[in-house]
């Protein structure tokens, strides 16, 4: 079992920056413009040659038998992984996994789904490009893990420089035609979920 943290402050230092970049879990102060910059879903993925190794999991409680790589959030690690049908929100099942690895940082987890490590759970915009080559492959297609909702947060309610507003517009645009050709990949029911 592997266990990384990389460092990620708990309360984002909003104040110091024009924008900040948040989850939607992040709480935000009474005095900051929270702008919604996408809305996306994490997806099950693994590379081939996992796949090859290990199998492709037919249904949910597959997990059970597989390498997991798993998020580590804030609030501590739990052995559960709740899946979630992305066309039916009433619809979930919760699944006990022993994960391999356990970590804080998104692009970490992915990397080591890239390395063959296990099942790992990504953003699919974050995942985008190495969908579209074929190094990760979607599993357990319609689950998901969870909806995100990344809101650029500013430190001031009156004033927005215009260099500020120009590159929000243009970070918007571009996060969303990322996600958007991620999803030339998936369903379109996904795809009504994630732009």
């Amino acid at each position: 079992l592997l266990d990384i943290d990389v460092d990620s402050p708990r309360e984002p230092p909003i104040q110091d920056y024009d924008i900040t970049l948040m989850g939607a879990q992040a709480s935000f102060d009474a005095n900051v413009i929270a702008r919604k910059v996408l809305s996306s879903v994490t997806v099950l993925l693994a590379s081939p040659k996992y796949l090859q190794r290990k199998g492709t999991p037919v249904q949910p409680e597959d997990l059970e038998r597989h390498d997991c790589l798993r998020f580590k959030p804030a609030t501590g690690r739990t052995r559960g992984w709740r899946l979630l049908h992305e066309t039916d929100e009433a619809r979930f099942v919760d699944i006990e996994v022993q994960p391999v690895l356990w970590v804080n940082h998104p692009d970490t987890l992915m990397h080591a789904a890239l390395d063959g490590a296990g099942i790992g759970a990504c953003a699919i915009g974050l995942a985008a490009p190495f969908i579209e080559s074929g190094e990760l492959v979607r599993v357990l297609n319609p689950w998901i893990t969870d909806r995100l909702t990344v809101y650029a947060a500013l430190p001031s309610r009156k004033f927005m420089p215009r260099r500020t507003e120009v590159f929000l517009d243009y970070l918007i645009e571009q996060a969303r035609a990322r996600v958007g050709s991620a999803l030339t990949t998936c369903t379109p029911a996904e795809a009504r979920l994630a732009v």
